[in-house]
Formats: structure tokens, C-alpha cells, sequence
């Protein structure tokens, strides 16, 4: 629960330890192992005895809309399979007839930018040349999908070229907690004619590095940043949805449903379904 403190594992005090030392010299282990951690809890240890295991974050949430066309797919946090999930979430909801898709990545502060290659190359063309030019060769590579620019000015492309793409409307809603890897989706997908709903997203655009020092700290820095195909700078911008909604008093109250998305609470998410059905 929130505010336990680990005090021990299988009987050692590890209150003096560093984390990754914690981590992986007691906590992890072979899969089907049993470990005891010790917890205190308002001032009381507990013993909770714990079996190994490899844990799949689940990242992607998606389902029908009720009484629509439209599919609901939620990116939650950008993991190492979330385009995997994001594939077959989009093929599962496409096979039940999804007309247009709505993109949900509301609170969604990123993570690894990876997967978010994955995605774009799922969802785009390889051959869009909007953005392509001599100087990055995307005539002779495919869809510019974002690059990434080092103080130098020395670029690095990321293209389509897994020879798929999806030809159905999508809509991406964001808020203001939409961040980093969520905004590189959705300002790729904006670039090339997606319609963006919500509220403008955080501004995260920057890759950091860090070093560790020999007294155990670190020194964390800036190194490049992320543009869109573009060439917009995201950072400390965000993106600007095409059609922006506050949230109602009873969203706020509620929250958003990822798993049971019901636009008759979450009146975002109702306009993000609006504009996709004009879409179609």
C-alpha cells in the first residue's frame, strides 16, 4: 500500500542499502522462488511472502463504444510491448467493426519511446512524402515519423517501413498530463492530418542522459530533443488539440474509465467521439 516502507527481505535488514542493490541482489530471483519482504506500516512490520514471477504490464485498454462505431483504445504508459498490445487491441476492435478509433492518452506521461515507432509505422503509410527532403532522405526510406536533433544540430530519422497501415478515421485525445512519448504520437499524427481533442498537452520534448559519479550520485543532462515531421519543437509547447474541452465537474468527480469508457460521464471523451464520427 501506499506508504510501506521495505525494512527487510527473507530476514536481512536492508534498511541501509541502495535500491538497485535491494532490487537485485535480494528482491529479484528465478521465476517460481518465494521471497519474504518485510513491511512497516504505521509502525507495524508484516512478513508478506511473495512468489516470483514475470509480470506483463498491461498498457493498452480497448473496447467498443457503446451504441456507436467507434472503438476506444487506451495507451496507459508507454512499455517495451505497447505497440504489440496497441496491434492487437486495433485488429481486435477493427474485426468487430470498428468504423473510426478514438486514441485515448489522457495522463499518459510516457515512457519508453519505442513503442511509439511501433505504433506510428502500424498506423501510417510507408510512403507519405509530405515532409521529405533532401535532407533526410525519406524518398528513399519512407514516412518521416519524428527525429531526434543533439545540440550540434547532428539528426537522427525514424520512418515507416513495416508495409502496413490503418485507413480507418482516428482521433487522439490528450490533456495536460498527456507527456513525452504520448506527445511525439500525437503530434506525428497531427502532423499528417489527425484531429487532436482536449486540452493542450504538457511539453516534454528533451532526452535526457546520466552519468553516474563515483560517490554514488549522478549527473542527469539534456543531450537532444525530439521533433515532430514538422519540425515542430514540442518542448515546453505540448501540442494544441483542434478542439479544446474542459473537464465537466462530473469527470472530474468520476475520473476517466480506461476499461469501461462511458461518454455519458466523460464528456471529453464524448466530443473526441463527436469529431470522429464527422470523420466518417
Amino acid at each position: 500500500m501506499a506508504g510501506d516502507l521495505i525494512v527487510a527481505v527473507d530476514g536481512t535488514n536492508i534498511r541501509e542499502l541502495e535500491l538497485n542493490t535491494i532490487t537485485n541482489d535480494y528482491i529479484k530471483g528465478p521465476e517460481g522462488t518465494k521471497v519474504v519482504i518485510t513491511i512497516s506500516r504505521q509502525g507495524h512490520e508484516t512478513d508478506i511472502s511473495c512468489e516470483r514471477r514475470m509480470i506483463e504490464r498491461v498498457s493498452v485498454y480497448h473496447s467498443m463504444i457503446e451504441g456507436t462505431d467507434a472503438g476506444y483504445i487506451c495507451i496507459a504508459s508507454f512499455e517495451n510491448n505497447t505497440d504489440e498490445q496497441f496491434s492487437e487491441a486495433l485488429s481486435d476492435l477493427m474485426g468487430r467493426g470498428a468504423k473510426g478509433i478514438v486514441i485515448d492518452l489522457r495522463d499518459d506521461l510516457g515512457g519508453s519511446v519505442s513503442p511509439v515507432i511501433g505504433i506510428l509505422d502500424r498506423i501510417l503509410p510507408d510512403d507519405i512524402m509530405t515532409y521529405a527532403s533532401e535532407d533526410n532522405e525519406a524518398e528513399n526510406i519512407g514516412t518521416v515519423l519524428f527525429y531526434q536533433q543533439d545540440k550540434s544540430g547532428e539528426r537522427k530519422y525514424y520512418y515507416a517501413s513495416d508495409g502496413e497501415s490503418c485507413d480507418i478515421p482516428m482521433v487522439l485525445l490528450v490533456n495536460q498530463n498527456s507527456a513525452s512519448a504520448s506527445e511525439i504520437l500525437t503530434g506525428c499524427l497531427h502532423d499528417y492530418g489527425y484531429k487532436v481533442v482536449g486540452l493542450n498537452t504538457y511539453g516534454k520534448g528533451i532526452i535526457q542522459s546520466i552519468i553516474p559519479l563515483s560517490d554514488g550520485g549522478a549527473v542527469e543532462f539534456t543531450t537532444a530533443e525530439y521533433l515532430l515531421p514538422s519540425g515542430y519543437r514540442l518542448h515546453e509547447l505540448g501540442i494544441a488539440p483542434d478542439v479544446e474541452v474542459e473537464p465537466s465537474e462530473e469527470l472530474l468527480s468520476h475520473g476517466a474509465d480506461m476499461e469501461h469508457p462511458d461518454p455519458e460521464i466523460d464528456n471529453q471523451l464524448k466530443r473526441a467521439i463527436e469529431v470522429l464520427m464527422d470523420e466518417l
